[in-house]
């Protein structure tokens, strides 16, 4: 029944491996994990923030980007934070990996957004197109009269 719903789905999912990705984050037994994976604490930041931008895009179509990216960015100093009072190394530098990862993500579809401008609307071009091509009933400088 649930697999009928596909953004149900996701959102259950993306739901359930936040909750399991909380302790990896704040606890301090977990602090050097990346290593295990041959990455750097900052590679690691900039890696999980884009991944966690994209999930929300994909689970959450209706919202704006920007307001996504804000909210993982808000998450991210959020998570730096809190690490500061549970015994982890709170650092600036991840928090600007995790934001440049965040940036990484977002990027692709503010250049769509920005090609989407720069093309036009092609419905408008066939309309304007359209209103070119209709002869007018008066000469465009004759006179009104009322």
């Amino acid at each position: 029944m649930i697999f009928n719903r596909p953004l149900l789905f996701a959102r259950l999912a993306f739901s359930a491996l936040a909750i399991c990705a909380a302790p990896l984050m704040l606890l301090k037994q977990f602090q050097g994990l990346e290593a295990v994976f041959g990455l750097n604490d900052k590679a690691a930041h900039a890696i999980a923030f884009y991944v966690l931008s994209v999930a929300l895009f994909i689970v959450v179509p209706r919202a704006r980007r920007q307001d996504l990216c804000l909210f993982v960015l808000a998450a991210a100093l959020a998570v730096e934070l809190l690490q500061h009072f549970t015994g982890r190394s709170m650092s600036v530098g991840d928090f600007l990996a995790g934001a440049a990862g965040v940036a990484a993500a977002w990027a692709p579809g503010c250049a769509e957004e920005l090609r989407r401008v720069f093309r036009g609307n092609p419905e408008r071009r066939v309309a304007a197109r359209l209103v070119e091509q209709t002869p007018s009933i008066a000469p465009v400088d004759a006179p009104i009269r009322i």
